[in-house]
């Protein structure tokens, strides 16, 4: 009984732990580009999205997205910076220097400038 109660939350375990390590390394990123505001996507209404994942997607179901945000708020209020949590449509489409809404502006990870 007493390892597989071990067992039992070792996912957590391990869940917060990752958590604080990434939260602590936001935190410090954000800090040393001399950022004031941290913003984040509202993730309250992610699991209900879980039909439209493709199957490869379907593990982010058991990542704890409440309890990272909890540590990077928290991080964030010790280092003295702001957390805004922002709407998540489009946002990947969205350029962060223009706020230009454009999927073909946008090639993986990277935003072409052409102009408006």
């Amino acid at each position: 009984m007493k390892a597989l109660k071990r067992l039992a939350h070792k996912e957590r375990r391990m869940m917060q732990y990752w958590n604080h390590v990434m939260a602590k390394t936001i935190v410090q990123f954000v800090s040393a580009s001399g950022a004031s505001i941290i913003k984040l996507e509202d993730l309250s209404h992610i699991r209900s999205m879980k039909k439209y994942w493709k199957r490869a997607d379907r593990n982010i179901h058991a990542w704890a997205f409440y309890d990272l945000e909890r540590k990077i708020t928290y991080k964030a209020a010790l280092a003295e910076l702001t957390v805004e949590k922002v709407n998540p449509y489009k946002t990947s489409q969205e350029c962060s220097q223009c706020g230009i809404i454009r999927k073909n502006h946008r090639r993986k990870d990277q935003f072409l400038r052409l102009s408006r």
